[in-house]
């Protein structure tokens, strides 16, 4: 996608797909209870294993950021 017209619609195709989402729930549109860890959930869906704890564990005392590297430029390489 880089050096394409593709690369920017990414962005814009996130920011379109937020507001609709405020505008639907401002209308009254609802979803599951519990979209990630449901049986039909993503976690279900996407990794076959329900184990919310994973996803929170130390949320708020580790920081992924910390361990990323220095990236000098915004390139996809």
């Amino acid at each position: 996608m880089h050096g394409s017209m593709c690369k920017a619609y990414h962005a814009g195709k996130g920011a379109e797909l937020g507001l609709r989402s405020a505008l639907m729930a401002e209308l009254g549109f609802d979803s599951a209870r519990e979209p990630i860890a449901s049986p039909k959930g993503y976690l279900n869906v996407a990794a076959g294993d329900r184990a919310v704890s994973r996803l929170t564990d130390r949320l708020g005392d580790r920081y992924l950021i910390r361990e990323n590297g220095y990236k000098p430029m915004p390139a996809g390489y």
